[in-house]
């Protein structure tokens, strides 16, 4: 069912945001099964987005399929490539073949996910012997490669810091709106319609009463500026020096509160370590700054580097933990 979403799309190449959702309703919803109903379409927008098949412009109600290309991971072992971008069977059929002429360096492995009650397309990662021979497979399926270096690491650091974005803000002084809105609450990683003031900056969410567009805005003195929902967040937490990352250094886990997403750019970029979603499970009791019975991502395959990259990216401090104690213990469950 998703890989027949993402097959439809690239045929597209370029939607339309009602493209996108025609496309959802009549080739994914009905192929759904029945846990799947009630589905979070947005964490499906954010996975599709993070793994590399399409880019979501809101601003432009468009969504670019990215082109298929072969990306290298972070090296654990023998060189590995996922293929991201728009897919089609014909492609895979020729991916299949060309590793098969080279089945004595290389191998094709597809990897089936889930995240949460959402099937994702299945992850198809070339591991080989070097990545010449990963190069040899995707010029002879007609797949561009970058393959220079893991794309991860330019992710991350092409991504915008917290205080670059604190700085691009422009205050203005104004009047609280009126209309209906919640504000985030630190303390419960979420937004809510009866969070007490916050100390420091306040992130408030509000919902045009003409259009019913959700708009977003930082509050501090009087003062508000206008920005972007998953930064808005992260500028929140730092003005409470809320740390809510948590990493496991021996497994190269990193975690990250469901609501409290990372953004754009940095999602992709842990995305890229390894090419899968990250896997949903809840906490039981409160860790740190995240609530008991709070739904958490946790990527794998992340090297400590790049979590620390990430980390001061959003002016967060790492919370080290050992989630396999953490599960062994019933302190996460699914």
């Amino acid at each position: 069912m998703s890989e027949i979403l993402i097959y439809a799309m690239s045929t597209k190449g370029e939607l339309r945001i009602e493209q996108f959702n025609e496309i959802f309703k009549t080739v994914y919803l009905p192929a759904a099964d029945s846990k799947e109903e009630g589905m979070d379409t947005t964490q499906l927008v954010r996975l599709l987005d993070s793994l590399g098949y399409c880019e979501f412009d809101f601003k432009s109600r468009t969504v670019f399929m990215c082109p298929p290309r072969l990306v290298l991971l972070p090296a654990y072992g023998l060189p590995k490539a996922v293929l991201t971008g728009a897919r089609t069977p014909a492609l895979i059929a020729k991916i299949k073949a060309a590793v098969k002429i080279h089945k004595d360096k290389a191998i094709c492995i597809f990897a089936t996910q889930r995240n949460k009650n959402i099937n994702i397309p299945f992850s198809i990662v070339i591991e080989a012997i070097d990545i010449s021979t990963i190069e040899d497979v995707g010029r002879e399926a007609g797949v561009a490669g970058r393959l220079e270096r893991p794309v991860a690491w330019d992710l991350v650091n092409a991504s915008s810091s917290l205080d670059e974005r604190r700085k691009s803000l422009e205050f203005k002084t104004m009047d609280e709106l009126n209309w209906t809105s919640r504000i985030f609450d630190p303390a419960q990683l979420a937004f809510s319609r009866s969070c007490e003031h916050p100390r420091g900056l306040k992130f408030v969410k509000y919902k045009d009463p003409v259009t019913q567009q959700p708009l977003h805005w930082l509050w501090e003195n009087g003062n508000a500026a206008e920005v972007d929902l998953d930064w808005g967040r992260y500028l929140a937490l730092a003005s409470g020096s809320v740390n809510v990352l948590l990493y496991d250094k021996g497994h190269h886990k990193l975690a990250v509160p469901l609501y409290v997403p990372l953004p754009c750019l940095l999602a992709r970029a842990i995305t890229m370590c390894t090419g899968m979603a990250p896997v949903i499970l809840r906490t039981e009791e409160k860790i740190e700054a995240i609530p008991a019975n709070y739904p958490i991502q946790i990527y794998s395959g992340v090297p400590p580097a790049i979590a620390g990259l990430i980390a001061e990216k959003l002016g967060q401090n790492i919370v080290e933990a050992n989630f396999e104690n953490l599960i062994k213990s019933g302190a996460l469950y699914d």
